[in-house]
């Protein structure tokens, strides 16, 4: 078994029991949590959502995502040693 299959089914666990232990032996209580999350959740199957209206491109986009994800924003500063394809 794969080591991201032994933490999937860690993760499956912990859902069904509602809790966890720690590495020190502290019980942490998520079971209220997950119940919230579900009870909040909405999905959507493939029909169109109700009062959201289509998304379309009248043109292409002006940057490519990669480079947008690169502009500088506020307090932006590039790293000395960059390994960023910036």
């Amino acid at each position: 078994m794969s080591r991201m299959h032994q933490v999937a089914v860690e993760n499956e666990e912990i859902a069904e029991r509602g809790s966890y232990r720690t590495r020190d032996g502290a019980t942490v209580e998520i079971g209220g949590l997950l119940r919230a999350a579900r009870a909040g959740t909405v999905s959507y199957g493939p029909q169109a959502v109700p009062g959201v209206r289509a998304a379309g491109r009248s043109r292409a986009p002006s940057r490519s995502p990669r480079r947008a994800a690169c502009r500088p924003g506020r307090g932006w500063s590039r790293p000395a040693a960059s390994t960023s394809p910036c």
